[in-house]
Order: structure tokens, then sequence, then C-alpha cells
């Protein structure tokens, strides 16, 4: 018996030998096979932003860039037998292309000196008025940020944002990161937020009446002409809106 108890645990240590061993090579082959489909991603992102920089036009939202990516199963091309898919996983492939500067930079809220830009805090708190938030949000922001940006950084002090998702750490809250997201970006160089102004050219509506201190009608108006071109200048637009100057207490 005690013969027959070892054979059987010696048999099963060596099946769940070869199982792990198996399931470590199933894991570690879909591992490299996702590395190599994000380097094809990212090598057709790399082409089409070549292609369309050889233009020598403005960024626009109706470029080829903008095109999203539709979504293709990519299967056949993992499958050990081309001709023969149906034990394939499912894989799927789809994206798109994204213009940073058609939102709003958070890093604007705050110049050189680590003081609030007054101008763009108000732009910020307009937006978040469009989005049905509080404009004290941007008061909020821009505070939370300088107080991350100081340097030497006091021991108490939060760690500096580098993406909109991070924004907890500056004590935003969920709700409010969630409405700002598809509006708003945090640009850096790496190390530290840098400044930029919005494209007009790729601007969402919302994004365009709070840059512009226009109406949502106005905004819209500048959107249907884009749609038949890019603006080159800012009077290739401007007749289409009256700016509302911002108040002098800002």
């Amino acid at each position: 018996m005690i013969i027959v108890t070892l054979v059987a645990t010696l048999a099963a240590s060596m099946v769940w030998q070869q199982w792990r061993a198996v399931q470590v090579e199933a894991a570690e082959r879909a591992r490299v096979q996702s590395g190599w489909m994000l380097a094809g991603a990212l090598d057709w992102a790399r082409l089409i932003l070549r292609e369309s920089a050889k233009q020598n036009q403005p960024i626009w939202i109706d470029d080829q860039w903008a095109k999203p990516l539709e979504e293709a199963r990519l299967s056949t091309f993992l499958a050990a037998d081309a001709n023969n898919t149906d034990d394939a996983p499912d894989v799927f492939l789809s994206g798109d292309i994204v213009d940073a500067q058609g939102r709003f930079n958070l890093g604007n809220l705050v110049k050189e000196d680590n003081t609030p830009d007054n101008n763009q805090v108000f732009v910020l708190g307009h937006l978040c008025t469009i989005l049905g938030l509080s404009d004290s949000v941007a008061d909020d922001l821009a505070r939370r940020v300088s107080n991350a940006k100081i340097s030497p950084a006091p021991a108490n002090a939060p760690l500096l944002p580098l993406k909109i998702s991070q924004l907890s750490w500056l004590g935003i809250s969920p709700y409010t990161i969630q409405t700002l997201e598809p509006y708003v970006v945090l640009l850096t160089d790496g190390t530290k937020l840098v400044t930029s102004k919005v494209n007009v050219n790729t601007a969402s509506r919302e994004v365009l009446a709070a840059s512009l201190n226009v109406d949502a009608a106005s905004a819209g108006r500048v959107i249907e002409k884009r749609k038949r071109g890019a603006f080159r200048t800012a009077a290739d637009y401007t007749d289409l809106i009256t700016v509302q100057p911002i108040p002098q207490s800002i």
C-alpha cells in the first residue's frame, strides 16, 4: 500500500507539473502575441501620422488620421493552421487616434511661476458649467495642481498626476474625473506639465464653447463650417461667433 501511495503521489505530481508547464507556455505565447499586435497598432498609427504630416496641412478632425480602425478579427493570422481557425482564440483589433490638443489642457491652469492662470481657470470653469459641474471645480483644480507642482515638494504634498485618471491623487471625486475625462487632457514632457493651445480644427463643441467663450450655437456653427475644410487662421471662423469678454474680475 505504501508503494502504491508513493507511485500515485509521484504520478499526480508529474501530471500537475506538466499541466503547469502547458499553462505557462500558453500565457507566454499570449503575451508575445499581444506584444506583436501592440507593435503593429503603433506602427499603423505612426504610418498614418507620417502620411498626414507630408500633406503640410493643419491638423483637422476629418483628415485621414482621424478615421478609426474598424474592428478586425485577427484569429486567422494567429492560428497555427491558416485553413483551420475554429479552435483559434477570438482576437480582435480596433482603435483610433485622438488629437490631445482638441481637449482642454489642465497644464494651462498654472503659470511657469506656479500661480494660477486666471483666464485659463475661467475657461475650465465655463467648461465645467457646460458639463453640469460646479465652476468651483476649476479653482479647486488650479489650487491643487499648484500645490502638487511645488518644488521641493512638502512631505504631505500629493504627487503630480500625469494622466486624467490620476487626478484622484489630488482629491478630485471619481464622478468629476469621469465627467471631465472626454474633454480634458494632461500634457507633459515626461516629467512635468506643459502648456498648449486648443486646436479649433479638432476640439469638441463643449471645448470650443468654453475656449472661445461662446454659446453652444456659435460653437455648432464653427463645427459645421469646419466640416467643409480645416481653418488656417482665426479669421476663417471669427465671423461665425460673438466672443464674450472675460469678466474683469478674472
